[in-house]
């Protein structure tokens, strides 16, 4: 059994490829708060703050974000919760699933783990793959 295939997440190859992985993120979230839905873009990793505490000492703060391998997007659309992972193109993604690295494996986790609670996963890399694949699952579901 491929890796691919022990992923419950809904995967649909189309032709159209376009954009940044940012752009496509953008194209997205536009779409789906033009239709009066949720989402949000998730950041995950840290960031630092630097500061100067009363006695004059230099110190940094960590602040942590989102998990390592949460999805890129979450929405909330037509009562369902969605975890939305972007790919800048076909390509990468086909290679995504091949892929052993931590990053990777902890973004199936997260995937695996939205579609066993209910959720709905999605792996895309353009607006329209989204809207068929979201359309699709929302048919599923009613």
């Amino acid at each position: 059994m491929s890796s691919a295939s022990k992923i419950p997440v809904i995967v649909r190859n189309l032709s159209r490829v376009r954009g940044s992985e940012k752009e496509i993120e953008l194209s997205i979230i536009g779409y789906i708060r033009a239709k009066g839905w949720w989402c949000q873009k998730l950041q995950s990793g840290a960031v630092f703050s630097s500061y100067t505490n009363r006695d004059g000492e230099s110190k940094q703060h960590q602040i942590t974000l989102a998990d390592e391998g949460s999805p890129d997007i979450v929405a909330c659309i037509e009562g369902r919760f969605f975890g939305i992972e972007v790919k800048k193109s076909k390509n990468e993604m086909d290679l995504w699933f091949q892929q052993k690295d931590q990053r990777s494996q902890s973004q199936k986790l997260h995937l695996e783990k939205i579609d066993e609670c209910g959720g709905v996963a999605i792996i895309t890399y353009s607006l329209e793959d989204f809207i068929l694949l979201m359309e699709q699952s929302l048919k599923e579901n009613t």
